[in-house]
């Protein structure tokens, strides 16, 4: 979020006077409360793993499918980026057993924010958007604030339309047992990180229902994501805007994730269909996933 900032700055820069003519004279848009979108806040039960410096670390597992059977907790593990684990932190992750670190971000994200190397554990970075996709949005965003969730909603269908083979890639690799116990992580860990994180779901087999209130107990920790970006908020106030502002980039509203899903089932019909034919999922590593990470009783 704060490369977005960046991004949005140059993007003022470039466009000069137009930009501050466009944003001048704007009105405040009202944007409902970050916890009215949480679906089923019981789900954090047994999912959340407390980390002293890191938001938004949760474990994957503990989900049924619809055949009756249950995705296997402590195996792969969904988050924010790594960047500022305390001793704490590393003592917990070890304790866990990861093997696998999975670094979504883009290079300049990961540059400017490296994750703390973990002893014996392998760092895979895998960008899911080039930094040049980032100034897209940030001039998107510029001149249409007040369309920033319509912006949000049509950058998850490009995401699972223009990335699938990435995310194929992050699922074959989650399908081979010797990189697990694994983590996956964005920057905030609730947008390619939910997105992920939905097609392994559906791969296995949960319902749309619960993969969407997995989706949205990144809303738990919104006050976090805005309290990294108050020392962004007076570049911000150059161009008239505020931290409110940017909310629907900070939140995990149910509508985007729904538009994807949405977007994946019209041009496939299916999941599985989409991560065999679009993003390179063999069936027979589908079923392998399926082996691995699913059980059938809870535990």
């Amino acid at each position: 979020m704060k490369h977005f900032i960046r991004a949005l700055l140059t993007a003022s820069v470039v466009s000069g006077v137009l930009a501050y003519q466009t944003l001048r004279g704007r009105k405040k848009r009202a944007f409902p409360a970050p916890e009215s979108l949480i679906r089923e806040p019981s789900l954090r039960e047994g999912r959340i793993v407390p980390l002293e410096r890191v938001p938004n670390f949760r474990d994957f597992g503990g989900y049924p499918t619809t055949d009756g059977r249950y995705v296997r907790r402590g195996l792969l593990y969904r988050s924010g980026a790594l960047a500022d684990l305390s001793e704490q932190d590393v003592a917990v992750l070890r304790k866990l057993g990861i093997k696998l670190v999975c670094d979504l971000r883009t290079d300049l994200e990961a540059q400017e924010a490296p994750d703390v190397p973990l002893e014996g554990v392998m760092l895979w970075r895998l960008p899911v958007i080039q930094q040049e996709e980032s100034a897209v949005k940030a001039r998107t965003f510029l001149f249409d604030r007040h369309r920033l969730d319509q912006v949000m909603i049509q950058t998850y269908q490009t995401f699972v339309r223009d990335k699938a083979p990435i995310f194929g890639a992050a699922i074959a690799r989650f399908a081979d047992p010797a990189n697990l116990p694994a983590v996956f992580h964005c920057s905030a860990g609730k947008d390619r990180t939910g997105i992920l994180a939905a097609l392994l779901l559906g791969a296995l087999g949960v319902s749309d229902e619960l993969i969407i209130a997995d989706y949205t107990l990144s809303n738990l920790y919104y006050e976090a994501f805005r309290k990294s970006l108050e020392p962004q908020e007076h570049r911000l106030r150059a161009l008239r805007l505020s931290l409110d502002d940017l909310q629907p980039m900070l939140v995990s509203d149910p509508v985007y994730l729904e538009a994807a899903l949405k977007a994946i089932r019209e041009e496939c019909g299916s999941i599985e269909r989409y991560l065999v034919e679009k993003a390179g999922v063999s069936a027979e590593t589908l079923a392998k996933l399926r082996e691995i990470f699913l059980s059938p009783s809870p535990a």
